[in-house]
């Protein structure tokens, strides 16, 4: 499962909105939508732990069973 899987799925288990997740972590809709999309699949850590407090969890709970792709390679690594 991916993180945008995983947003989706806990959004739509607590009953909230694409809107009222973003409001409740200071991001935008498009933000979230982005992310559960696989659009943004690696969003900033900042943007991660909004998410998680907008659901009132640990970042370690949100992350928890999320496929993190390669671990040797960074987001913003770009050498092959």
């Amino acid at each position: 499962m991916n993180l945008g899987e995983k947003l989706k799925a806990i959004r739509h288990d607590r009953g909230m909105t694409q809107l009222q997740v973003a409001i409740k972590g200071g991001l935008t809709p498009v933000a979230i939508a982005r992310i559960e999309s696989g659009v943004t699949e690696n969003p900033h850590i900042k943007t991660v732990s909004s998410i998680a407090r907008a659901f009132g969890m640990p970042i370690s709970d949100l992350l928890a069973g999320v496929d993190m792709g390669d671990e040797d390679k960074l987001p913003w690594d770009t050498q092959e």
